[in-house]
């Protein structure tokens, strides 16, 4: 982006961590990843209403979800179709990153993976800010 130039950001984020997708058929993803790619599954968070797998490649994390039954996360897989639901960014001072965020008035919310960004403060995309 021209008006965004890779580099040092205001509230710290250093690049991309990982990616969570949602699919309509995990099996079937999995033979993607495994089969196709040559990747093994290994330990991920886990998720509520979901059955996932998740990747490592090169420390960025894929991690694949098949909604286990009705909830949000089948709710979105109807309403916007299978690709991914969660950008995990990198930041190394938790402390920088949400002065910024409470400077610029974004809406957050801390958990234990993260400090997650309201998705109507980022055009409909959750985000993650993650310690790295």
């Amino acid at each position: 982006l021209e008006w965004d130039p890779p580099g040092e950001h205001a509230c710290g984020v250093t690049g991309v961590a990982g990616i969570d997708l949602l699919v309509e058929d995990l099996t079937a993803a999995a033979a993607v990843y495994e089969q196709g790619l040559g990747l093994h599954p290994g330990r991920g968070e886990r998720w509520p209403d979901a059955r996932s797998l998740h990747y490592r490649v090169a420390g960025f994390s894929i991690g694949v979800h098949q909604p286990s039954g009705p909830g949000p996360l089948a709710s979105q897989l109807e309403r916007r179709g299978p690709g991914p639901v969660l950008l995990a960014l990198p930041s190394a001072d938790a402390v920088r990153t949400i002065r910024t965020l409470g400077r610029n008035r974004v809406r957050y919310r801390e958990s234990a993976t993260g400090i997650d960004i309201d998705p109507e403060a980022a055009a409909g995309t959750r985000l993650r800010i993650v310690p790295g």
